[in-house]
């Protein structure tokens, strides 16, 4: 995240899905691994936040085009210099669309982006 660079795309249409569990294999660097999902209809409830205490914010200054905004610890995107313990210095938009879903891993070491073009992740730096 502290790159903000994207790690993996799958761009295929082809994956193995368990439309009960709402569940799907990982692939890449999350090969192994079960991936809970969450859509625009239906699926689980990401956290917004993760034990690192970083957050995704959902603007919508161009509404129906929504922005995800990725907040560091103890900073905020609404800051307006008012208080001096909350910056908003290194605050990222990491998105700008349509916005299908958000949210972290719930270990909080990862956190995706869905929308029309598919999935985005990203992965934290720190453990």
């Amino acid at each position: 995240m502290a790159k903000g660079e994207k790690i993996a795309r799958d761009k295929s249409t082809d994956f193995d899905l368990d439309r009960t569990l709402l569940i799907s294999k990982g692939f890449d660097i999350l090969e192994g691994e079960t991936i809970k999902l969450a859509s625009k209809y239906e699926g689980s409830l990401l956290p917004v936040s993760n034990k690192s205490q970083e957050t995704l914010v959902r603007v919508s200054p161009l509404y129906p085009c929504e922005d995800i905004i990725f907040q560091p610890p103890y900073e905020s995107c609404f800051a307006d210099g008012r208080f001096k313990n909350i910056r908003s210095d290194n605050c990222v938009r990491v998105y700008r669309g349509f916005l299908y879903c958000y949210g972290f891993s719930f270990s909080g070491r990862y956190f995706v982006i869905a929308d029309e073009g598919g999935i985005t992740y990203w992965e934290a730096d720190h453990n």
